[in-house]
């Protein structure tokens, strides 16, 4: 099983040709994290 290691820090992502910011924290406690998306601005 492949498993996709996730590291602390400010990340970006490019999606659809959009960049997006996101944060990663506490990966040292080996958790399922939380993904958490809002629509920005005005969304």
């Amino acid at each position: 099983m492949n498993q996709l290691m996730l590291q602390d820090g400010i990340h970006y992502l490019k999606i659809n040709g959009i960049m997006h910011w996101c944060k990663v924290a506490g990966t040292a406690h080996n958790t399922v994290p939380l993904i958490i998306v809002h629509g920005g601005p005005g969304g």
